[in-house]
């Protein structure tokens, strides 16, 4: 029975996307964007993986771009010593500058799960996407977060929140709020592992002591991120902004799972 629930639960997640993509910064600092939702809105010359889920296009003082997100779940096969039936899940992700009709690839982003033979998984969070110029050089920076799994339970996913400026990445990674919170069949009372406003690991640990993480005894803790060394040499505004979205989409994670006890 738990199993059925985790793959229904997981169904119901990878299916829920927005009916249009999110413009999900209204800063002084953000580009205007232009929304592209169907294939055919994407310029020549610029083949897609998957699923389109998201298309953004701006202009900044780097020239005329274009944010493309895609996704692509495969169906059973044989897994590679022929035991079982495993299927893959992939995330994709690339940055184009237009210019004279020719796109130029600054960046590409793969990711997924591999010879998965539970419930698999790997989507974009829309909510997540941001573009901003948050360090005032006058050329936007990318914002955009995913989650991956191969489980057979309702447990939490991994996470990866990921900024790009210009070629340069810099990431926070740990896992989300997805199956935290549980509602106790006699008393009806919510129960689950506490959601932190700091990830430090001085945090994380204390709540680990605590012993009030239920089951939960490693970290990086469900909606905290296992550290903060990509940026040890980032512009200083970056930092702050991605702690800043890391938590926004946590809460919102948790109330959501919440709602659907």
């Amino acid at each position: 029975m738990r199993f059925l629930l985790a793959a229904a639960l997981l169904a119901l997640t990878a299916c829920k996307q927005p009916s249009q993509p999110v413009q999900a910064d209204s800063s002084p600092a953000s580009a205007p964007l232009t929304l592209l939702s169907k294939v055919k809105d994407i310029p020549a010359g610029i083949s897609i993986q998957g699923k389109l889920l998201q298309a953004l296009r701006w202009q900044d003082k780097g020239g005329d771009n274009l944010l493309l997100l895609s996704q692509a779940e495969g169906d059973f096969q044989p897994s590679k010593d022929g035991s079982d039936d495993v299927r893959d899940a992939h995330v994709y992700a690339a940055h184009y500058v237009l210019s004279a009709g020719k796109p130029r690839r600054l960046w590409l982003l793969q990711d997924g799960v591999e010879q998965c033979m539970f419930d698999v998984a790997a989507a974009f969070d829309p909510a997540a996407t941001r573009v901003a110029d948050l360090d005032g050089d006058g050329v936007m920076e990318t914002i955009l977060g995913y989650s991956q799994t191969c489980t057979s339970d309702v447990s939490p996913h991994s996470y990866k929140l990921i900024l790009h400026a210009g070629k340069a990445k810099y990431g926070l990674r740990g896992t989300d709020r997805f199956g935290v919170t549980w509602r106790d069949a006699d008393t009806g009372q919510l129960s689950g592992t506490p959601l932190l406003a700091d990830c430090s690991r001085s945090s994380q640990q204390a709540l680990l002591n605590s012993k009030k993480t239920a089951g939960f005894d490693e970290l990086p803790l469900p909606g905290c991120y296992a550290d903060e060394k990509d940026f040890a040499g980032a512009p200083p505004a970056f930092l702050p902004a991605m702690r800043q979205q890391w938590h926004k989409l946590m809460q919102q994670q948790d109330a959501e799972w919440r709602k659907s006890l």
